[in-house]
């Protein structure tokens, strides 16, 4: 019962694999991950297409990890306080939309309305631009559904490999990826073109001070004076604009949902949000004393985690569990 085996899909770690094991046990989780001779990498996603050489997409190893430096410096409390303004001033945009649609006694899709909230943020923080999400009806927003469109092709190239799912395919779809792809690229490469010579209020153009977060992925600089490439900053913005949002949206709509489930919780947190904010949304430093709304976040995360489990790709033959795995086994 801590360890399945299947036969892997396709295309999975660019085709490479040769087994694909499931475990449970702590002690087995464990001896991966410690084991980096053995399982040095997660190996590669699949979806090189759609994210380019992002962090999503980038094995395991030193590109890898100058990756995650880099973005992990944009992500500091240093950062995280420039951004508070802009999340705090969508958030109110969102709650006065609840409000009238409460008065009004219609019912709201609040997950496509956290999803479009998350996207607004995204394009202000990453760009200093505006997509207009929060303005546009549901049944009336296109990209929503070519997202959702793309998310579910993505998900099956992954499995399946590029060539396999044209094949499965059928004609519009796949000349339907291939507009949203080729448009959606064009119109994220022109929007970051201009996020990169964006000049700030002071007039100046961000190189030493950056105005949004491309420019500051532009600039960052590791210890050993590297920097990401203009495509590097490209690819990790797609990988944001695609996957940040949703993961912090879906991970919101679970929480709600399951403080509409748990009533009693949900009035433990209206005490302490009432208690501890002073206006309709918190302060960066009010966030700090909401202590059980932080519990709600981290049990919704335990309940319903938006990256469930972590592979690792074995590069030599082992034994696991006292099964015998041949090189090549991804481990999740």
């Amino acid at each position: 019962g801590h360890i399945y085996c299947m036969v892997p899909p396709p295309a999975m770690g660019g085709g490479l694999v040769k087994l694909v094991v499931n475990i449970s046990d702590p002690e087995l989780v464990k001896q991966v991950l410690q084991d980096s001779k053995t399982f040095p990498t997660r190996g590669k996603s699949g979806l090189s297409d759609t994210v380019g050489e992002g962090l999503v997409e980038l094995p395991t190893g030193s590109r890898h990890s100058f990756h995650r430096r880099i973005i992990g410096s944009l992500l500091t409390d240093k950062h995280l306080v420039k951004y508070t303004g802009t999340v705090r001033a969508e958030t109110i945009v969102l709650v006065h939309k609840w409000g009238q649609a409460a008065s009004e006694g219609t019912v709201v899709n609040a997950h496509y309305d956290l999803a479009c909230c998350t996207h607004e943020i995204i394009g202000l923080i990453g760009l200093g631009q505006r997509f207009g999400s929060q303005l546009i009806r549901e049944e009336e927003n296109m990209d929503v559904k070519d997202t959702a469109f793309m998310m579910r092709r993505a998900a099956m190239s992954s499995a399946l490999g590029a060539n396999a799912l044209r094949w499965l395919s059928s004609s519009e779809d796949v000349s339907r990826e291939s507009r949203i792809r080729e448009s959606g690229y064009k119109e994220t490469t022109d929007r970051i073109g201009l996020a990169l010579g964006q000049k700030g209020r002071n007039g100046k153009s961000g190189k030493d001070t950056a105005n949004n977060m491309v420019q500051a992925m532009r600039n960052a600089v590791d210890e050993d004076g590297a920097r990401l490439t203009e495509q590097e900053v490209i690819d990790e913005f797609i990988t944001i604009r695609g996957a940040g949002h949703e993961t912090t949206s879906n991970t919101l709509s679970w929480a709600l949902l399951l403080l509409a489930q748990h009533q009693d919780q949900q009035q433990m947190l209206f005490e302490e949000t009432k208690k501890y904010i002073t206006g309709l949304t918190p302060t960066f430093e009010e966030v700090e004393n909401l202590s059980f709304t932080k519990c709600c976040l981290y049990e919704t995360l335990r309940l319903y985690p938006t990256v469930p489990s972590f592979p690792r790709l074995s590069v030599k033959d082992t034994t696991l569990g006292g099964y015998d795995l041949p090189a090549g086994t991804y481990v999740f």
